[in-house]
């Protein structure tokens, strides 16, 4: 099994992407488009998520 940062867990819905992590007690709400998605890549940034080791289930 790969070796993983950081764990992160994706409510999918049409509007809003919910995305957590339980063991850093972290949490966004973004839109499910571009714009959301460019804040997920800055919120990576600024908690220490680097997204070649993060390991992503989405719902």
């Amino acid at each position: 099994m790969e070796n993983y940062s950081v764990i992160l867990g994706v409510d999918v819905s049409k509007l809003t992407l919910d995305i957590s992590s339980a063991e850093r007690n972290l949490h966004l709400e973004i839109s499910n488009d571009n714009k959301g998605f460019n804040s997920f890549i800055k919120w990576c940034k600024l908690n220490g998520i680097y997204t070649k080791t993060v390991f992503v289930v989405m719902e």
